[in-house]
């Protein structure tokens, strides 16, 4: 994604996705995560971002077809207008087009967030 121009902030795990949202909230406009995680997954770094940031774009990312199961019911949990899913595999050209269908309400992106 930098070579489109985005800046990038990995973390390795949802609990160091909630700590780096803590620290570079103002940087941070969108959220890409794997719904299959250890410790705590897509769906419930979801909801604590939702909780402090209500709003916040989130693009799960999943080897899984998407379902009730594996998205968790999100769209029950208040999440209709602020997820979108990408089947891996994805083609960078994939990823940037659900970027930019996130961010169609936002005037300007400087960073994501990506979770592996």
């Amino acid at each position: 994604m930098q070579t489109f121009g985005y800046d990038v902030l990995h973390a390795d795990s949802g609990d160091d996705a909630l700590a780096i949202c803590k620290s570079q909230a103002s940087w941070i406009d969108l959220i890409i995560s794997d719904v299959v995680m250890p410790r705590m997954n897509g769906r419930e770094l979801a909801e604590c971002v939702n909780l402090k940031y209500p709003g916040m774009p989130i693009i799960f990312v999943s080897g899984y077809p998407a379902s009730r199961e594996i998205l968790g019911g999100l769209t029950a949990r208040g999440f209709e207008n602020g997820f979108t899913y990408l089947q891996k595999p994805f083609s960078a050209q994939e990823l940037l087009k659900a970027i930019k269908a996130a961010f169609k309400t936002v005037p300007k992106v400087n960073t994501l967030t990506a979770l592996t």
